[in-house]
């Protein structure tokens, strides 16, 4: 049994994950100079609250071969010290920016990442016309089984970015939605079984630090539930180890909350 990374590389996801936001430049042109819009999704006024674009900025030198070669395996990082050629060498690649512009190209509201690879995608969670972003940005590091892209999930709402909080029902507070993707951490969305929202699901291994007197893991199930106001969160946890494909079986199985 396989019990390979580290709780360094643990702490360096979920602090990852929680990236601090930079300023807003609110009003202003941003030069694309050194970005190209990877991905690019309309908003209107009526559902939104702005008439104008939701984008995903990269690295203009990013290009789709390098972003599939990397995607959740080798960090950019390595790739450049070992190809002399590369177009980062002299200036290392820019950090992914998720932005709002309206119909004129002005900035609205924009969020930096801390680090140059990210994905967005559309999805519908509540069974009406509300569209949700999946944003992911890649934490992978090449080694450790805790490290790989972490997903958040932002609307748009009154002209601004919404990152969707959960409240943990076991503790009452709210919490960013982060779910994971890595050797130890698999996740999907799911047909809710009342209702028609969506849900999400994720499993993790988890070292079990309850445990002195043997090295032991946690299964710990997650369930993501929108109640028709509130985003809630659902935990349980069971003694377990599985990677990869396993979890990826557990998701199929019903021993989520």
């Amino acid at each position: 049994m396989k019990r390979v990374g580290s709780l360094a590389a643990l702490s360096f996801v979920l602090l990852a994950a929680h990236a601090q936001e930079g300023p807003a430049r609110r009003g202003e042109p941003e030069k694309l100079d050194d970005y190209a819009i990877y991905r690019r999704n309309p908003l209107t006024q009526k559902q939104n609250g702005i008439d104008g674009e939701l984008q995903l900025l990269q690295d203009a030198r990013l290009s789709a071969a390098l972003r599939s070669r990397t995607w959740g395996q080798v960090p950019l990082e390595v790739l450049v010290f070992e190809d002399p050629a590369s177009p980062f060498k002299k200036v290392p690649a820019r950090n992914a920016v998720l932005r709002i512009v309206d119909r004129g190209g002005r900035v609205v509201d924009r969020k930096p990442f801390d680090k140059p690879l990210a994905k967005m995608e559309a999805a519908n969670l509540y069974g009406d016309d509300r569209i949700a972003y999946l944003v992911s940005v890649d934490y992978s590091s090449g080694m450790g089984s805790y490290n790989g892209p972490v997903t958040s999930l932002v609307e748009v709402a009154r002209g601004k970015l919404k990152w969707l909080e959960a409240v943990d029902k076991a503790t009452g507070k709210p919490e960013t939605i982060n779910v994971v993707s890595s050797l130890k951490t698999a996740w999907r969305i799911t047909d809710a079984p009342r209702g028609t929202a969506r849900d999400i699901l994720q499993v993790a291994c988890r070292p079990d630090f309850a445990s002195l007197n043997e090295v032991s893991f946690l299964l710990i199930y997650t369930r993501y539930s929108f109640d028709g106001k509130n985003w809630v969160k659902l935990e349980r946890q069971e003694k377990g180890f599985a990677e990869l494909d396993d979890l990826r079986h557990l998701l199929d199985r019903k021993p989520f909350p």
